[in-house]
């Protein structure tokens, strides 16, 4: 059965979101992938899908964005030495003004922006927060793969239905054939096309008669 399911939530500034999806297959397989740091999730993945779908090609993509204003900032000490350097010739000799130290950091590459390592503890739940969303995003995906086998299961109910009354059907048919051909040999000014209609005729019985075997 196909299907697609998708989550968002947020833990330790990190926004986590999970696609899932499944297509159809003889039997399970199970696939995730997950940025660096999220291995853990692997196991979890297969184990959660087993519990849930007894086949079908099952994906699930996770993406990890830290949230603005999380990032560690510092400043490129030696960076900024070699500004410096390079402008103490012209400053000693009067030829620039001394530099403010705004000015400073504005330079190209004087300010940098680094995550924080997280600690062992947040990276913990971290992880559990992105397992409890990719349970959530397979029982979605479960969901959707059900309402697909009911639909599909109306529609054959449906297709029984309607074969059930197809005798019937060919069978009022067969006398507006019959009718039809009736007609042409009573309008008939030809003894060919009268013989035509004599033909039909017996055709349209058979058909009639084979008719009779179908429910």
């Amino acid at each position: 059965m196909t299907g697609f399911a998708r989550v968002e939530g947020e833990a330790e500034g990190v926004a986590l979101a999970i696609a899932a999806r499944s297509v159809n297959g003889r039997s399970l397989k199970v696939r995730l992938r997950a940025p660096p740091g999220f291995e853990a999730l692997d196991r979890a993945a297969r184990e959660l899908a087993q519990s849930r779908f007894a086949r079908g090609q099952v994906s699930a993509g996770l993406t990890a964005t830290r949230e603005a204003g999380s990032e560690g900032v510092r400043i490129d000490t030696p960076r900024l030495d070699a500004y410096l350097a390079a402008a103490r010739p012209d400053l000693m000799a009067g030829k620039a003004e001394k530099p403010r130290f705004d000015g400073l950091l504005a330079l190209p590459g004087v300010i940098q922006t680094e995550d924080a390592a997280p600690s062992a503890e947040a990276r913990a739940r971290l992880e559990d927060a992105a397992t409890a969303l990719l349970a959530q995003a397979f029982d979605r995906l479960r969901e959707a793969r059900r309402a697909e086998g009911a639909a599909l299961a109306s529609l054959l109910a449906a297709l029984p239905a309607e074969r059930a009354g197809v005798g019937r059907r060919l069978d009022f048919l067969c006398q507006e054939f019959m009718r039809e051909a009736n007609t042409l040999c009573a309008k008939s000014a030809s003894t060919a096309l009268t013989g035509l209609g004599l033909k039909l005729k017996a055709v349209i019985e058979q058909f009639r008669e084979q008719v009779q075997n179908v429910e």
